[in-house]
């Protein structure tokens, strides 16, 4: 049995309640459940809240919320694996069987179905490992510098400066938008950067990392550009 997890407490420090905010008319956590519910990939679609506010937009828009979260495990300093364990042991008091686990976080709107299915047929192929999101960085990292209080420059390694850029290698990151795992994979803290990861390398137009005022302006830009291009 498959089912998503969402992680969606209620207070949130820069975007107040970010998980239900409107976005473009809706809370940005509908459309995050009406993508899951399109791949037909999961037999539920839980989200793990300290809210009975989120509860009942969550359910109003297909997914369900057998339990409330402990405050405990609703500050900014919770990690979501924590949360996603937390879950599992909700889940398992309450007779609910499960063995496979697709995390994904209630901004991760930009995510179209089809990433979602590819990155399950993957993990179809690699239970033992976590499959994620990943993003190439758009320029070397190597090339990067600091800058301190005195805005004096240092770059970070001055032998890259004098490479081609051809000639470094391409970076990449985790980018936070869904991890799938089996049930054991979660509860035994399997290490995401290890060989005990596989990543899936997505395109920056689906990944919606907001933390800000101006990434949710920027996500409303991508997203609406995403459906004029599907329209065309």
């Amino acid at each position: 049995m498959n089912i998503a997890i969402i992680p969606a407490r209620l207070h949130s420090k820069r975007i107040k309640e970010k998980n239900i905010k409107l976005f473009l008319g809706k809370p940005i956590i509908s459309y995050v459940i009406k993508t899951l519910l399109s791949t037909k990939l999961f037999d539920q679609i839980i989200v793990s809240t300290d809210s009975k506010k989120i509860k009942k937009i969550a359910e109003k828009y297909g997914a369900k919320v057998p339990f409330i979260r402990g405050k405990r495990l609703a500050n900014d300093y919770t990690p979501t694996r924590e949360v996603i364990v937390d879950a599992i042991k909700q889940l398992e008091r309450k007779k609910i069987k499960f063995s496979n686990i697709c995390c994904i976080y209630s901004t991760s709107i930009l995510i179209d179905k089809l990433n979602l299915i590819h990155a399950h047929n993957i993990f179809l192929k690699n239970k033992k490992k976590y499959i994620f999101g990943a993003c190439r960085y758009a320029h070397p990292i190597e090339r990067s510098f600091y800058i301190d209080s005195s805005n004096n420059i240092s770059p970070y390694n001055k032998k890259n400066f004098k490479k081609r850029t051809q000639d470094l290698q391409s970076a990449y990151y985790d980018a936070g938008q869904f991890y799938f795992g089996t049930k054991e994979t979660f509860l035994n803290g399997t290490n995401i950067f290890s060989n005990s990861a596989y990543p899936i390398i997505l395109n920056y137009n689906h990944i919606s990392d907001i933390d800000n005022h101006e990434d949710w302006s920027d996500v409303e830009i991508k997203y609406k550009l995403i459906k004029r291009l599907k329209k065309n």
